[in-house]
């Protein structure tokens, strides 16, 4: 009996929520799309009970259930694909940032051995940079490498006091 008067009031609200709706939408373009979906939709509340017995909902249920684990599935493997792509794309920024700072150096009279990238949390920017370099022969190391500093910070978006630049002899 209690199965019964659910049935009833669940088509009870579904039919007052679409008498609402298309007293809303009356006289307009989308009324014959409002009569089709209402139609089809009390048509389901209707054939609830016939879906209950013969266990067709817990087949929809787990049809939905399986879709849906599907679309994750899928939408995990495209996040991977993602992440990898990113990754290719931060070592080819630091491939091309490297090869702009050796040929920076060679310009301030520095031979650069070792270039180390910092990199925030994120992995979206560089934060930090490490350069062990050696000087080239009648160069003055001091004031070579404050203004090789000053130039990098002119070139990257890194605080003065994250750049590290170590002479080795």
């Amino acid at each position: 009996m209690e199965y019964i008067k659910g049935w009833l009031k669940g088509i009870l609200y579904v039919n007052v929520l679409l008498m609402l709706c298309e007293s809303l939408l009356a006289k307009t373009k989308y009324e014959k799309y409002l009569r089709f979906f209402s139609g089809f939709l009390l048509m389901l509340c209707l054939i609830r009970p016939l879906l209950d017995l013969t266990s067709a909902g817990s087949i929809l249920d787990a049809s939905f259930f399986r879709s849906t684990l599907e679309s994750e599935l899928r939408l995990s493997e495209e996040y991977e694909q993602l992440q990898g792509g990113r990754s290719d794309f931060r070592n080819a920024y630091e491939e091309a940032v490297k090869k702009q700072i050796t040929e920076l150096g060679e310009e301030y009279d520095l031979e650069i051995e070792q270039i180390s990238l910092i990199w925030n949390r994120e992995n979206t920017s560089v934060t930090a940079l490490s350069i062990d370099c050696q000087k080239k022969e009648n160069a003055d190391a001091i004031s070579r490498i404050s203004d090789f500093r000053e130039a990098l910070i002119q070139v990257y978006p890194v605080e003065k006091g994250n750049i590290n630049i170590e002479m080795r002899d």
